[in-house]
């Protein structure tokens, strides 16, 4: 709720959301001073700094910072003030779970940020310190408030497949945390399946692609020769997807 003031204005908002306080305005008379107050919907200050536009009583739009909950100016003519927000409204992943080695899908809509604007996402594992180095980083550009990129999961050597990602999108000073995705393996049956799985036991078959090329049948004699009870013939059969599954735990 906004409470209108002569030459002031007080704003509560949300504390833990990727937007802003709703817009307000202010009265300026004949103190020519304007003056806008925020606070958390709580009652508690706001912290940081947030971008607004400052829309002046002749129409003319002013890009001002909102420090600390509280834009203070002296000196201003009379008349009626406007004050919008630019903040990020939403973000997060194109769907909730998916398998394999996907590329997936990223997006984030803002409020009235100006075309071209550059947006940074930063992929984390879910439960990654998000000051350490991200997992990938993918940039981006701004278009009628709206920008959206593409990550490519890719599973490291000696690592497990899939696992749970979020992302952390930066635009301007501004950030926003997504919903998490879920990264399943292929099941084992499949030769990706069975490729993931030779990559996480260090035996490199190339690319998980589902192709019995010659790395991938290479990796397969590898894994067969380390299983004495395996007949090492480069064949990914029940036997040997039996022994892969007990390897890896899944």
């Amino acid at each position: 709720m906004s409470q209108k003031k002569v030459g002031s204005a007080s704003v509560g908002c949300p504390s833990e959301k990727p937007d802003a306080p709703p817009p307000a305005q202010a009265q300026v008379d004949r103190t020519h001073r304007l003056e806008f107050n925020f606070r958390t919907a709580s009652g508690h200050p706001i912290d940081d700094s947030m971008s607004a536009d400052l829309i002046h009583p002749d129409g003319r739009v002013e890009v001002v910072t909102v420090s600390g909950g509280r834009f203070v100016r002296e000196g201003v003519p009379e008349g009626l003030y406007f004050l919008k927000f630019r903040y990020v409204k939403d973000c997060g992943w194109d769907q909730s779970a998916t398998v394999g080695e996907p590329d997936v899908r990223l997006w984030v809509t803002t409020e009235r940020m100006p075309d071209g604007t550059q947006v940074e996402f930063r992929v984390f594992g879910r439960f990654q310190a998000m000051t350490s180095k991200p997992l990938a980083e993918v940039k981006a550009t701004l278009r009628k408030d709206q920008a959206t990129a593409v990550w490519q999961y890719r599973q490291k050597l000696n690592e497990p497949p899939g696992g749970e990602f979020l992302f952390e999108v930066r635009v301007d000073k501004m950030r926003a945390i997504s919903n998490v995705l879920e990264i399943w393996p292929f099941p084992v049956s499949y030769l990706g399946g069975v490729q993931q799985r030779l990559k996480q036991l260090g035996f490199d078959p190339g690319p998980t692609d589902g192709n019995m090329g010659p790395r991938t049948e290479a990796a397969v004699r590898k894994f067969q020769h380390s299983c004495p009870e395996l007949v090492e013939d480069g064949i990914p059969g029940i036997l040997t997807q039996r022994e892969l599954s007990v390897a890896t735990g899944a």
